[in-house]
């Protein structure tokens, strides 16, 4: 049996199945009339900001995959080699767009998959942060929430609880129900955590699909010059599960996060995860998330000035020559693709 992936717009992941044939849909359903919002990607939050729409006040909101009204973000370059493919995108709509005329920033960025052995899919994240429009302090530092944004499907046979730790026979020992007690953004830091997450169905531990979100037990690193006032952040491990009065929309939410405050603009965030798609749960998974826990690397946030490693250097050199492409607004990446050289 296998798992079949499909990669959306900007370089979210937009289908996630499992079985032949089309097989088993993982993700959660559709929310509204988007492919913008069920999808695996990076979701970007302010408190800083805000806007007036319909008499409400919203944050500032600009997710990888575009804006709630099914616009899709541009999407620059997609570029696939061994084993990797890399999308370059730039997100820069609000979640409502007719906040846009209020507070818009361009997040240039790159989305890197590796496939790993064994199913497990690295991803990475890196993203040049933005300056916000319109604003009276001229949008140039602000509190940034990067997040890490997994639906998965709930429900209908589909995954019904997660855990946040395995004993080691591979049953959960730490687990939350849906629709029962899942946290709703509880700010979990990660070094309290043992640095994966795990969606299961209860009644089908060993014979049905399990996905891990490894992200590490790693602090957030942050770079700043001397001298320089430096942003203060935490990573953090959040979750939501919705649908207990919406049986045909259900899901679970995996959420490992980056919270950080006065953020210059032009900072980079390096953020890297991993996906584990695993057909059943085993007596082996423990020592293997635990494993693949330890190896995920600290992320990072640089501040705008800051030197770079020659392979950070270069990625974030091709994001600023990006800014201002015009890019296409596509949820089929196949026919931008071009084979690295």
């Amino acid at each position: 049996m296998q798992f079949n992936l499909r990669l959306g717009a900007a370089g979210s992941i937009a289908e996630l199945e499992y079985g032949p044939n089309g097989g088993q849909d993982l993700l959660a359903n559709p929310y509204g009339n988007n492919d913008t919002d069920r999808v695996v990607q990076w979701t970007l939050w302010s408190d800083s900001y805000s806007a007036i729409s319909d008499g409400v006040s919203e944050p500032f909101n600009e997710d990888l995959a575009g804006s709630g009204d099914g616009t899709f973000s541009p999407t620059v370059a997609v570029r696939s080699g061994r084993g990797f493919v890399d999308v370059y995108a730039v997100p820069q709509d609000q979640w409502d767009r007719t906040l846009d005329g209020s507070m818009q920033a361009r997040y240039s960025c790159l989305t890197r998959y590796e496939m790993l052995p064994n199913g497990v899919l690295k991803v990475r994240r890196v993203v040049l942060t933005g300056r916000v429009s319109n604003q009276a302090d001229g949008g140039g530092v602000y509190d940034v929430y990067f997040e890490e944004w997994n639906p998965l499907k709930a429900g209908d046979g589909s995954f019904d609880a997660y855990a946040l730790s395995l004993d080691s026979a591979g049953t959960p020992d730490w687990w939350y129900r849906a629709n029962y007690n899942i946290p709703y953004y509880q700010y979990l830091p990660v070094e309290n955590s043992f640095g994966y997450a795990l969606a299961y169905s209860e009644s089908a531990l060993q014979t049905m699909p399990v996905i891990g979100v490894v992200f590490g037990t790693r602090e957030l690193r942050i770079v700043s010059a001397p001298g320089v006032s430096a942003p203060l952040g935490r990573h953090v491990f959040n979750s939501m599960g919705w649908g207990s009065e919406t049986p045909d929309d259900q899901g679970i939410s995996l959420l490992p996060a980056l919270e950080m405050f006065d953020v210059p603009s032009g900072s980079v965030i390096d953020y890297t995860y991993l996906l584990v798609l695993r057909p059943n749960a085993d007596a082996s998974l423990k020592s293997e998330l635990e494993t693949l826990a330890a190896s995920v690397p600290a992320p990072v946030l640089y501040g705008p000035h800051e030197a770079l490693s020659a392979d950070l250097g270069s990625i974030v050199e091709e994001l600023r020559g990006n800014l201002n492409a015009p890019g296409f607004r596509t949820d089929h990446l196949a026919a931008l693709e071009r084979p690295d050289r």
